[in-house]
């Protein structure tokens, strides 16, 4: 095959050659590539052919004669950085995370991942597809299938870069570095059909650069644009991976994709005492961490306070989306001894500086490094994680993750828990056999149905007010299957508020989107002329 492009107003003509042989094989990892955003894309030169509409030119050409070796290999080892770049009004940054992936062409794979969050490794080794945390020490298995081409609608394969491709374009040739040496490369762009695009976000191009003697990928440059609210501001993400070394047809050994848990790993399968039934009631563990001003900031030392602690990091979207609900909450409850510190996990300080800085934060913030045990006590699994402690030291409530309702609870839990009426909860205890506790990947039983329970005739005539706390159990069709007092009052109202919170309705807690029995405790209070009563 001879191709012709022009650079530079000169013309070049080279020759090129490939067999496409398809295979599928299992899920690619890290070959699986982000779709790139172009703001103006230059106009492309391969178009379909006249005959049967397939595209033709030098360009698809140069992308068939990649995939092709991508296909044709029995194995393949691939190792490299990806870098995920993300430019708004709230960030600007680059994280890193660097890869090792070893595939083959019978459904099996072993990818090692590590960044700023940790290190996950996942594999397949035909019959199972196996994840392992090596933070948490956690990992999950499940049947392994084989994976269809373009598996999320902003990724492309580097098997197949041909499929779906609506157009491409020779850009130029360039020289580029890596740890293996200097690759000669062409410079494709390449505009590809979205399978189920969305409305919020954007894809563009795809920018490969393909070395012309091997037709190895050694760098691609992949662009997203996410709309944010209704403002008509975009968020604009950038990834690019580099890979530092590519290996074909190795003799690998034959436990490569096996996996056998470490000591001490928990199977995300099996229900665990999520970090809310593990630290609600109980005295929430101290620390001592650094500020941004450099003065040391000690827990203890804020006894006497209710203490709202924001885990957090910039990468993290739901993180900064909890920003403004932050700051409007410590200027409602600053006066009423709240504090609110946000604990920054494992960034560097110049970014976390960086980010407080333009984002305004109206609360302190505390640097906790990599590799520092100090919050080890809280198991932060997700950002952002919230934990209420009230004035005695005890953890008052325990939230992961931010949506919309967020800030309504969170204004609820701190008038309730600064208020004159809060009752500390009592140690939890362990949940039935069965029954899970709300945390991590269970979400919390919404209410639906919540009568008022009555005033007993005996508490009216004593005047007697105050708050009844219970232990419910909420089963998978939304009733209250169980429920116990812990905290009583007296006078007839224990009884009273147990036979109305026995009647009351739930959407059920929810865990991997099925329906669970949870353990939760609520609090009914009893005031003369006007009651309320609420959940966790």
């Amino acid at each position: 095959m001879i191709l012709a492009t022009v650079e530079g107003g000169r013309a070049l003509i080279y020759s090129r050659s490939g067999v496409a042989i398809r295979v599928r094989w299992a899920l690619l990892g890290w070959l699986f590539l982000g779709g790139i955003m172009a703001a103006q894309s230059p106009q492309p030169d391969d178009q379909p052919a006249a005959t049967g509409g397939a595209l033709a030119g030098p360009a698809v050409a140069i992308l068939n004669d990649a995939a092709s070796i991508y296909r044709g290999a029995s194995n393949l080892q691939l190792k490299g950085m990806k870098l995920y770049e993300r430019h708004d009004q709230f960030v600007d940054n680059v994280t890193r995370t660097s890869f090792t992936l070893i595939l083959t062409s019978d459904n099996r794979f072993r990818q090692e991942t590590k960044s700023q969050s940790g290190t996950v490794l996942q594999g397949c080794d035909g019959q199972r597809h196996w994840t392992y945390f090596a933070t948490t020490s956690k990992y999950s298995t499940v049947p392994a299938t084989p994976d269809p081409i373009f598996l999320f609608n902003s990724r492309i394969d580097l098997r197949f870069l041909t499929d779906r491709l609506l157009s491409a374009q020779f850009l130029r040739q360039e020289d580029l570095q890596t740890d293996s040496g200097n690759h000669r490369c062409d410079v494709i762009q390449a505009h590809y059909e979205r399978a189920h695009p969305s409305g919020n976000v954007e894809y563009g191009d795809v920018l490969f650069w393909i070395d012309r003697n091997s037709h190895w990928v050694w760098k691609t440059r992949t662009e997203t644009e996410t709309k944010v609210g209704d403002s008509g501001a975009k968020r604009a993400a950038f990834e690019t991976t580099e890979y530092t070394d590519v290996q074909m047809n190795l003799d690998l050994p034959a436990d490569t994709f096996a996996f056998i848990p470490p000591p001490g790993a928990i199977d995300q399968a099996t229900p665990t005492p999520a970090p809310r039934q593990a630290l609600l009631g109980r005295p929430a563990p101290d620390f001592k961490l650094r500020s941004l001003d450099g003065e040391e900031v000690q827990l203890s030392d804020l006894k006497g306070k209710v203490v709202l602690l924001d885990f957090w990091a910039s990468w993290s979207e739901a993180s900064r989306a909890a920003i403004s609900t932050l700051n409007s909450l410590i200027k409602k409850f600053r006066k009423q001894d709240v504090v609110i510190m946000a604990i920054n996990q494992y960034e560097d300080e110049q970014t976390v500086r960086s980010f407080v800085g333009k984002n305004r934060y109206g609360y302190p913030t505390v640097l906790c490094p990599r590799g520092n045990p100090a919050i080890d006590g809280y198991s932060v699994r997700t950002l952002p994680t919230l934990v209420l402690i009230d004035k005695s030291g005890l953890v008052s409530d325990y939230r992961v993750g931010y949506a919309s309702e967020t800030e309504e609870t969170l204004r609820a839990a701190l008038v309730r828990v600064s208020g004159p009426d809060y009752v500390s909860p009592q140690l939890a205890e362990a949940a039935p056999a069965g029954v899970y506790s709300v945390g991590g990947d269970v979400t919390e039983p919404v209410p639906i149905y919540k009568p008022d329970p009555p005033y007993s005739k005996e508490a009216l005539k004593a005047k007697y007010q105050g708050t009844v706390v219970l232990w419910i159990t909420v089963d998978v069709s939304g009733a209250v299957a169980d429920c116990r007092v812990v905290k009583p009052l007296g006078h007839g109202l224990d009884e009273n508020a147990v036979e109305t919170v026995k009647t009351w309705k739930f959407n059920p807690a929810m865990r991997l989107g099925t329906p669970v029995p949870v353990r939760v405790m609520v609090q009914v209070t009893f005031r003369l002329g006007k009651w309320a009563a609420s959940s966790p």
